[in-house]
């Protein structure tokens, strides 16, 4: 299983593991803006190190929330709670904006679909859900990426930190295809793709 507290650098490490994240960070930080309102709240469901709602432009008006299972927050410029997403779904009624960047993919399939529902919920309550998740296409598509990325992070990891880490993972992440992803967020709402480097896509998703 995957340990993510033992990650020295976690922001490095997801700048060297997710192609153009940074690209990801922008597009999702523009939908912020445009989406969130005075007396709102923004949420992002499994922060980590909180690293996307520290580099939002903040309005003392606007509440932001960031929660995750494991404490590895660095920053202190929003509210943060060490609790299981959810739970902290179903603590509230209606936000301007829901962040889930890579954190469904963590969730088995029962987990994934009970918090799928909540996000429905709230995005049918007038939440816009901003979602990002690593897929799988078409196995010769997935062949290629995949052997592409492979030599991407050979730029900033050893062979062997790669493959430990592809051992860890299995039993930790459960990505979904393609064709899956596109219908569980159809289930939500609204989704329009915004972002996609390699695998790993970006969707906004209102109601």
């Amino acid at each position: 299983m995957f340990d993510f507290e033992k990650v020295q650098d976690f922001e490095k490490h997801i700048n060297l593991s997710i192609p153009n994240y940074s690209g990801l960070c922008d597009i999702f930080r523009a939908f912020v803006s445009e989406y969130s309102h005075p007396e709102g709240l923004v949420l992002d469901i499994g922060c980590s190190t909180g690293s996307f709602l520290h580099s939002l432009q903040k309005r003392n008006d606007i509440k932001y929330l960031g929660s995750d299972t494991v404490d590895i927050v660095k920053y202190k410029d929003f509210d943060f709670v060490n609790k299981d997403c959810e739970e902290v779904l179903k603590e509230q009624s209606e936000t301007d904006i829901i962040v889930s960047m890579f954190t469904l993919q963590f969730l088995g399939k029962h987990k994934r679909k009970r918090v799928v529902s909540e996000m429905k919920r709230l995005v049918e309550n007038g939440s816009v859900l901003l979602v990002s998740e690593k897929c799988f296409f078409d196995a010769k598509v997935e062949n290629v990426l995949k052997r592409e990325h492979l030599q991407q992070k050979r730029e900033g990891f050893g062979d062997s930190e790669i493959l430990d880490k592809d051992k860890e993972l299995f039993g930790s992440m459960y990505c979904l295809s393609e064709i899956e992803l596109t219908r569980e967020l159809s289930e939500i709402g609204n989704a329009v793709q915004v972002w996609q480097s390699y695998n790993f896509k970006g969707y906004i998703v209102f109601k």
